[in-house]
């Protein structure tokens, strides 16, 4: 049962502004989902530490939910989040993948304060 909330976004470059300007800074996307929040088992914590990752959390959401959606005129795009925020922390989202039907399990890092 997914009875967490969790904030999911990406950060657009080469984004305009509302007057339809080039911006330095990037338009973030984000919403509101909910999900499954448990500890990255042993094996999995270890085996990325070869690789350079320090994962902490995995997140397990409905496929469907974590697409973000941005809408210029007629056109809409879509993009898959990079970033996780939960309880006021920010992860790095470093892998994610099916797991059964409908559901993805995205494992993340805690990003640097």
């Amino acid at each position: 049962m997914k009875n967490r909330t969790v904030v999911i976004s990406t950060t657009l470059p080469g984004s305009v502004d509302a007057d339809g300007f080039p911006s330095s800074e990037g338009t973030t996307l984000s919403k509101t989902i909910f999900a499954d929040v448990k500890s990255v088992g042993y094996t999995e914590f270890y085996e990325g530490l070869k690789d350079g990752i320090k994962a902490s959390l995995i997140f397990k959401v409905n496929m469907p939910d974590f697409i973000l959606t941005q809408t210029v005129g007629e056109t809409e795009t879509q993009y898959m989040p990079t970033m996780i925020t939960f309880e006021g922390v920010n992860y790095r989202i470093v892998r994610q993948y099916k797991r059964g039907y409908g559901f993805l399990e995205v494992t993340c890092e805690e990003m640097e304060r």
